[in-house]
């Protein structure tokens, strides 16, 4: 049957898809598209929620980007729990994992926001602080309003087109979930389609980025890939996709320790507060002599530094206020903070998060299409840029709020 619709923009993200995954054996056709069309590498933005760099073209500081949780007790997911303060001395395992699952339950019942309901862990944060966390994120990515500027999907729609998506927490990532409901659904009405996957996420984690586990799920994203586009083809007369990943994967080397700095500065009662990312550590200190000496301390632990003020204008994270931190201290790159409140088991083998300069937690991008002229290799992108690029495929102006410095890919 011939295709009857004229054009289909196809986005996928895939989860950790480092910049030099991509060859012949371990993704034959990902590795196809890009040498028939534009590829390159990507610089993410700071931390570990790069969305609103690739959905709206905007820095961390102007989308309240860079870490799942932030400092804010009045607005606290968890605020119900100041209530059980027996939470801190349970100490059997089996029980805490239930402690866990309870709260999240609670949590999404309790919630009003879109994306809460579908997700509210508490990952490992000790409970006696869950009261005074929260989450900057509200609402799923393809929602109104889920930047504080339009994304591409509130231009989509702003346009008269319809999307289809297929995202966390909305739907589960995992390859073959994500490919069987594609192949499953009607997309002809569609003018987008954003696509996750998830799994090399995780396999890079537990089992390494060099890993025969990494190799092995990266085959089975490819060839999922290679259906998805090909379906895509039998219903319409052209078809552009944008493949990328939201970072890449580093190698982890050496384990950073900060029991003894936490020990020191903070107790259970402290007014001062603190957060263990994986390659961050964030800490809330309102006495000024406290913070210079705790900023003294972590500048000697080998292994990483405090950020300062010229870092934080380059990686544009001067929020308007410091939910995120009075100061954060990041490790180097193949560094890891462990324990931390997302790993007290094992460290993970592979980590991302990494401040720039740490080449492997680059990412990769590869546009191909009926639209897409053949340029080979262009180098390293702003991650930004993925946003003027799927707009200029779809015929959809720039608006007016975005950074007049950014363009999209394929004009270079």
């Amino acid at each position: 049957m011939p295709a009857t619709r004229d054009n289909l923009v196809i986005l996928i993200m895939i989860d950790a898809l480092r910049h030099d995954y991509i060859n012949k054996k371990d993704a034959p056709f990902i590795h196809k598209l890009a040498s028939e069309g534009t590829f390159g590498e990507l610089q993410p933005s700071f931390g570990f929620e790069p969305d609103g760099a690739y959905f709206a073209g905007l820095h961390p500081e102007e989308c309240d980007g860079g870490a799942q949780f932030w400092h804010n007790p009045n607005e606290s997911l968890f605020h119900y729990t100041r209530l059980f303060c027996l939470l801190n001395v349970i100490a059997i395992p089996a029980w805490r994992k239930f402690l866990r699952k309870a709260i999240r339950a609670i949590t999404q019942l309790k919630s009003h926001d879109s994306l809460t309901k579908r997700m509210a862990t508490s990952a490992y944060i000790p409970f006696y602080l869950l009261k005074h966390f929260s989450t900057p994120m509200k609402k799923i990515s393809s929602e109104p309003g889920f930047m504080p500027t339009k994304s591409i999907f509130d231009l989509t729609r702003e346009n008269k087109k319809d999307f289809y998506f297929h995202g966390f927490p909305q739907y589960k990532v995992h390859t073959n979930t994500v490919l069987e409901r594609f192949l499953s659904e009607d997309i002809s009405s569609n003018s987008l389609a954003f696509l996750f996957f998830g799994d090399l996420d995780s396999k890079g984690h537990v089992y390494g980025p060099n890993s025969d586990e990494r190799k092995s799920e990266l085959k089975n994203i490819d060839h999922a890939v290679q259906e998805i586009f090909q379906h895509a083809k039998k219903t319409f007369k052209s078809v552009d996709v944008v493949i990328f990943g939201d970072h890449g994967m580093v190698e982890t080397k050496s384990n950073i320790n900060l029991t003894t700095i936490i020990n020191k500065y903070f107790n259970n009662d402290s007014p001062d507060k603190y957060f263990l990312d994986s390659t961050l550590a964030r800490f809330w200190v309102s006495d000024i002599e406290k913070r210079k000496q705790l900023t003294a301390d972590l500048n000697n632990i080998s292994g990483g530094h405090v950020i300062n003020d010229s870092e934080k204008s380059k990686l544009h994270i001067n929020y308007k206020h410091n939910y995120f931190g009075d100061i954060i201290y990041a490790t180097d790159c193949g560094n890891l903070i462990h324990p931390s409140f997302y790993s007290d088991g094992a460290a993970p083998k592979g980590m991302h998060g990494y401040l720039e300069g740490c080449t492997d937690n680059e990412s990769f991008f590869v546009a191909y299409g009926s639209n897409v002229e053949k340029k080979g290799h262009v180098g390293k992108h702003d991650m930004r840029e993925i946003f003027p690029t799927i707009l200029e495929l779809m015929n959809i102006p720039l608006p007016s709020t975005t950074d007049k410095s950014l363009k999209s890919i394929l004009q270079y």
